[in-house]
């Protein structure tokens, strides 16, 4: 994956976010942003499918990169726009699938 230019990344927060998503996304966006990951683990599947086609527009009207951590079959469900995933989250061989896939699949380091 090539990094956005500038290589800044927003990573959403709906639970300390003070406005809709879709409204501090459009923001930082319009500020420069060019990379947001959706991290909303807790909310259930069909929900975060959702969040995603909500915020894909406002990503695609700016150029820039929508991402999602965790789950790569939530990830597909959204048309595969890449996933952040833990390593150790990947059973061994199939990283390189998984990546081939995905528009984009990025390994977390923390």
């Amino acid at each position: 994956m090539t990094l956005p230019d500038p290589p800044l990344l927003l990573i959403t927060d709906r639970t300390q976010a003070q406005n809709p998503l879709a409204d501090v996304v459009t923001a930082a966006l319009a500020a420069g942003c060019r990379w947001v990951s959706i991290r909303e683990k807790d909310l259930p599947a069909p929900d975060q499918i959702a969040l995603a086609q909500q915020l894909l527009p406002i990503a695609r009207q700016f150029g820039a990169c929508l991402t999602l951590h965790g789950d790569r079959n939530i990830a597909r469900a959204c048309g595969w726009m890449g996933f952040i995933f833990r390593p150790m989250q990947m059973p061994r061989g199939r990283a390189r699938t998984w990546v081939c896939e995905s528009s984009s699949a990025v390994p977390s380091t923390r």
